[in-house]
């Protein structure tokens, strides 16, 4: 597996410019299994006010789409302090895995896939929005791939926290992905975006 890019942007509300972070490349596989990852720290990125008015999570993914190609990010609180996002403590998976999208609810453990599932070496990119409410919770999530909505409803309660720490990025399969991540923060919400 090839590199991937991760950048991190993060946009406060109260400051119109943006911070920019730039995280190394994913190194290659070094074991069978062919899994790389890398854990992001959101930071201040993701502590909203309350009543700030509404706003948005938005996730862009983009990657080459193979049959073998698994990429994801979860999201969550790094309760312990040691940097990375331990297994119970991702909120939200949302990725490309077997040949189609999935969004994964690890409070409840429900998994959803969804949108057609071809694979080919080409770039596919999903957009993934979810609306918040005036107290930052998630109401609404919509997935998009060009003009065409995938998937859309009422959003669960781990599919966007304001206490959010880090996001863990996670790549693995025969073929590279090609993958990149950003995270911006714009007054209204948080917007991710891999390619």
């Amino acid at each position: 597996m090839k590199t991937a890019i991760i950048e991190v942007f993060c946009l406060i509300a109260a400051v119109s410019g943006a911070a920019t972070v730039a995280v190394a490349p994913l190194s290659a596989p070094e074991y069978a299994d062919t899994e790389v990852s890398t854990n992001v720290c959101l930071g201040a990125a993701v502590a909203t006010a309350v009543g700030d008015g509404l706003g948005y999570f938005d996730v862009t993914l983009s990657l080459r789409a193979t049959p073998t190609n698994n990429v994801e990010i979860c999201f969550g609180c790094d309760a312990n302090g040691d940097g990375a996002l331990g297994r119970c403590e991702r909120d939200f998976v949302l990725g490309w895995d077997c040949g189609a999208w999935f969004w994964r609810d690890r409070r409840t453990n429900v998994e959803t896939r969804f949108g057609q599932e071809i694979c080919s070496a080409d770039r596919r990119t999903l957009r993934w929005r979810v609306d918040l409410d005036a107290r930052r919770r998630p109401r609404r999530f919509a997935a998009r791939e060009g003009d065409s909505v995938l998937a859309e409803g009422r959003a669960t309660d781990a599919m966007f926290a304001a206490l959010w720490t880090h996001g863990r990025v996670v790549a693995r399969g025969l073929d590279a992905p090609d993958e990149a991540i950003s995270v911006q923060m714009s007054p209204k919400g948080l917007k991710v975006v891999i390619e």
